[in-house]
């Protein structure tokens, strides 16, 4: 096992000791619902598996035979164990009676827990969600490498896109042409690729991505996925000549991305910080200012309600944006690791207004 990998596995093991809980359980029962946190341990996503790590002693990784030789193959964890027919027998007999368990409640659904009530009898449950949230949100620096790798990727395909605007005709084809990129590199996408030009661009979460390319800002937003780690980036281009009023309202958007990335630094409050831009960009500004940023694309910044206080090693997007309904819309986001030192912008595409000429 990595250092790394053993230094967070220790991590929740002292946590686990100093709240007296036993053992650890994360479970993969549904495709469609994974928990993030067997890949953050295990570095494999099996399709289906059940991560087991106790307070003391070597964490056990339960995956179905079909996964069992490339888990071996790839995981972290040493000690794979196969799928019983049996798997609530199996998982009896591995973690004995008794015992206090941490469970991660916001995944774990309430049938699976009423199923681990019945099997795993005078059991008692405690939630550890926010224990793995807070070891999530400080990266090691083997997730930062990734996740910078995942942004040199992004801003690599950014570039191409660049280079290719001219000849594009359709939203349509920019996405494709991140898609084939993302491949090229040996990537997945981090998530549905927004590309909204024209009036689309005042839509914040467009999807549709398959209108022509119409004359005014294009708002273009895309990651990839590298090696479990995810980028996002947004770049707002300008298709056709914009007005001074256009490229005055860019610029001050700008100038405000600039000036909230200026505060991110360990101990500052992400809250004050999006309060703060709220009050400069007004009602035209939607969404929040920016989250987490790791084996997810949205992750917490913080698991404390009343104050987002920001962490060494905490890697976030900041991402101010203003739409006017029916007309158009700007974003600019960059990925922003938090250090001892201040910030670093690991997601480098120019921010300049970029405006592609069109006939």
């Amino acid at each position: 096992m990595k250092k790394e990998k053993i230094s967070k596995i220790k991590q929740l093991q002292d946590i686990l000791s100093k709240k007296n809980i036993d053992v650890s359980i994360f479970l993969n029962f549904d495709e469609n619902k994974k928990d993030k946190t067997v890949y953050y341990f295990s570095d494999v996503e099996p399709e289906f598996s059940c991560l087991i790590i106790p307070k003391k002693g070597n964490p056990k990784l339960i995956v179905a035979k079909l996964e069992e030789e490339l888990t071996k193959k790839e995981s972290k964890i040493r000690n794979v164990v196969l799928l019983e027919k049996d798997f609530f027998k199996q998982l009896s007999r591995i973690i004995g009676k008794n015992k206090k368990i941490g469970l991660n409640f916001k995944t774990v659904s309430l049938s699976e827990k009423k199923l681990l009530s019945k099997h795993l009898k005078k059991s008692k449950f405690f939630d550890v969600s926010n224990d793995i949230t807070d070891l999530r949100i400080q990266k090691t620096d083997d997730e930062i490498d990734k996740i910078r790798k995942a942004c040199k990727i992004t801003d690599e395909i950014f570039s191409k896109i660049i280079l290719n605007a001219k000849s594009f005709r359709n939203e349509k084809e920019i996405e494709e042409l991140i898609e084939n990129e993302a491949k090229k590199n040996g990537c997945s996408l981090a998530f549905s690729p927004i590309v909204g030009s024209g009036k689309n661009s005042s839509m914040p979460h467009y999807k549709d991505n398959n209108s022509e390319i119409k004359k005014g800002f294009c708002v273009i937003d895309f990651g990839v996925r590298y090696q479990g780690y995810n980028s996002d980036i947004t770049r707002t281009i300008y298709f056709g000549t914009p007005s001074e009023k256009e490229k005055e309202e860019y610029y001050r958007l700008l100038g405000v991305q600039e000036e909230a990335i200026k505060k991110i630094k360990v101990g500052e409050d992400f809250k004050k910080i999006d309060k703060a831009v709220r009050k400069v960009l007004g009602d035209s500004f939607i969404h929040s200012l920016g989250h987490g940023l790791g084996i997810d694309v949205h992750e917490r910044v913080s698991t404390d309600n009343k104050r987002s206080l920001l962490k060494d090693g905490t890697i976030l997007t900041v991402e101010p944006g203003v739409y006017h309904t029916s007309k158009f819309g700007i974003r600019i986001e960059d990925d922003v690791l938090v250090t001892k030192r201040g910030n670093e912008i690991l997601t480098k595409s120019s921010k300049k207004l970029i405006i592609i000429k069109i006939t």
